[in-house]
């Protein structure tokens, strides 16, 4: 298993509690994964043009082979909501809402932390980012294809 995208994560997300930082580190973070997952997919990936990140999000699954992470996609939509809610408005309430429903939509669908897991330095907003970081990047660099599963068929 390739451990280089948790290690990347553990050393580029901020841990001082501010949370627009958070996102768009996390944001980057989860696009780095987005990107390998579709260039591991393409057979010419030098030919693909550069992609906003919702298009990424679309090819992505077109790619995906995962069937279990149905709701990594919209986990990605609403991330990319807080941060356009970040970087297109003024209104902080609005980006407090998106990144609230982010949060919200992961912990249900994945669980919700444990308070001994959670810290001023790791909050639901790092657990939330860590659960579709971590289940791109083993999408992304996982040789599904190495994977040996002994059968009743084949011995």
């Amino acid at each position: 298993m390739n451990f280089a995208p948790l290690i990347r994560f553990i050393e580029i997300m901020p841990h001082d509690g501010n949370h627009e930082l958070v996102l768009l580190k996390g944001h980057l973070l989860v696009e780095e994964q987005l990107t390998a997952l579709i260039h591991r997919a393409a057979k010419r990936p030098e030919f693909l043009p550069a992609l906003r990140f919702a298009d990424k999000v679309k090819l992505a699954r077109a790619n995906s082979s995962s069937v279990d992470a149905v709701w990594l996609w919209d986990a990605l939509s609403k991330m990319n909501a807080a941060r356009n809610a970040l970087s297109h408005s003024l209104e902080k309430s609005e980006f407090d809402q998106k990144l609230k429903s982010f949060i919200d939509f992961v912990e249900a669908k994945k669980h919700r932390p444990s308070t001994e897991a959670l810290s001023d330095r790791f909050g639901p907003i790092h657990w939330a980012i860590y659960c579709v970081h971590c289940t791109l990047s083993v999408e992304a660099t996982f040789e599904f294809s190495k994977l040996k599963v002994e059968t009743l068929l084949a011995g």
